[in-house]
């Protein structure tokens, strides 16, 4: 009937985006071209899982969010199904400055961390103030890269944009994005790299 046309699926919307995110990995010294196809995969499985799920009937604000989560998140599935990344990513693994990486997170979290403790910032505004200063510190670990690695860069950003919608951060530059916070979702990009060190 047409009730069952005004539904708020979002929660099941952001879910699937959400999987699909925290699924793919791009920071592996282990990466193979049987990892990038496995994360072209999950990217393409949004589709899938967001199929017949119904936004019609949510406010004009969380229409809004999930649309801008889905502009979003195409451009990181276009990332991950380059046939290109693969050799990217290798690149990168080869090139890029482990110790610059450390060094600039070390000295933003330390920053974030007393804000948070002196109580100017949130959880959550810290929580999305790290994610943003992993975006910020990649390009620094990339000075002595090839060009070839812009692709590995575009698809960090795209990735890491992403996941700000996903967190409900503001992106940088304003503009806000995501929905449901859920800080156990958290992950730490460091941890990932910490892997290549």
């Amino acid at each position: 009937g047409t009730c069952e046309g005004k539904r708020c699926d979002s929660d099941k919307v952001y879910k699937c985006y959400k999987d699909a995110t925290y699924k793919i990995h791009l920071w592996s010294d282990h990466f193979s071209a049987g990892s990038a196809t496995q994360n072209c995969e999950w990217a393409k499985n949004v589709s899938a899982c967001t199929e017949g799920l119904i936004t019609n009937g949510c406010t004009d604000e969380i229409k809004g969010r999930i649309r801008i989560l889905e502009e979003g998140f195409d451009k990181t599935r276009t990332s991950v199904c380059d046939p290109d990344l693969l050799k990217s990513l290798l690149e990168w693994n080869e090139c890029h400055n482990e110790e610059a990486f450390e060094q600039c997170l070390d000295s933003s979290d330390h920053q974030i961390k007393q804000l948070e403790g002196s109580g100017k910032l949130s959880r959550k505004d810290a929580e999305c103030r790290m994610i943003r200063n992993e975006m910020d510190c990649i390009p620094s670990a990339a000075t002595g890269c090839p060009p070839p690695t812009s692709l590995a860069l575009e698809a960090f950003r795209n990735y890491g944009s992403t996941r700000l919608d996903l967190e409900d951060c503001p992106r940088p530059g304003g503009g806000n994005s995501g929905l449901a916070s859920r800080p156990e979702m958290f992950i730490v990009l460091g941890t990932l790299l910490a892997s290549l060190a």
